[in-house]
């Protein structure tokens, strides 16, 4: 039986805390929930001291990081995963496509993928999403519909690295920002009140290429601060040039 109870209702604060549990029960199950910080610099790790090239990646559906609501912390990580991956041989590294529901952020169909090919000395990763919705207290929300993110990154070629981003649909709040298929020039940016968005955010770094679909930032003092993430892929190669 309902409670009538005001006690009982679910206030904004209430809603953060069962958000909150809903991630770290997602983790407990298995998903792959990886610190950004447990994970920077680890790419190239095994390329030490092995003769010949070195391919791999990364891959993660739905991300937050540096996010508080409502004073809560929440744990840094991307579901689903691959986490970083690399191998010498022609690999695929994968996570079974999932749903994901995390209370204040959902999504479904997840697809993450990181494929290596020796022959080439080439890897590529990959995510897609049929849906993606994140509802932060204080923020407008935000929906997304069919969206695609690859990186590759070869040995060969000039500058030997790319990307590309698709999303079907993007509305943040009552704003329909792309309301057809869409090849998303690279860093994109768009603002909506709070929210800034970077669409096919491209970065080249020391650990690889990474292409981010859509890269969103907001805080409002006392409510909410995100560093949230939809579809990530990152794809490197090393020990190109050896004797």
């Amino acid at each position: 039986m309902k409670s009538t109870n005001p006690t009982h209702r679910k206030t904004p604060l209430h809603r953060a805390r069962r958000a909150l549990s809903a991630w770290s029960a997602a983790a407990l199950l298995g998903v792959t929930v990886l610190a950004a910080s447990a994970t920077a610099g680890s790419a190239n790790a095994s390329s030490d001291n092995v003769y010949g090239p070195v391919m791999g990646g990364r891959a993660y559906s739905i991300g937050f990081f540096d996010t508080k609501i409502l004073n809560l912390t929440v744990p840094d990580g991307g579901s689903p995963d691959t986490g970083w991956v690399s191998s010498q041989a022609s690999s695929t590294f994968t996570r079974p496509c999932t749903n994901v529901n995390l209370g204040f952020a959902s999504a479904t169909a997840n697809c993450v993928n990181v494929t290596t090919a020796a022959q080439s000395h080439r890897a590529i990763a990959s995510t897609s999403l049929a849906t993606a919705h994140l509802g932060l207290t204080g923020l407008p929300v935000v929906d997304v519909k069919a969206v695609n993110a690859t990186s590759f990154s070869s040995c060969f070629g000039e500058p030997g690295y790319g990307g590309s981003t698709t999303i079907a649909y993007l509305k943040v709040g009552t704003k329909v920002v792309i309301a057809q298929p869409t090849a998303i020039a690279p860093n994109t940016k768009i603002t909506v009140g709070p929210v800034s968005l970077t669409l096919n955010e491209q970065i080249a770094g020391e650990n690889g290429f990474t292409v981010n679909a859509v890269h969103l930032r907001a805080s409002v003092p006392g409510v909410v601060t995100t560093n949230a993430v939809i579809s990530s892929a990152t794809s490197f190669v090393s020990n190109c040039y050896y004797d």
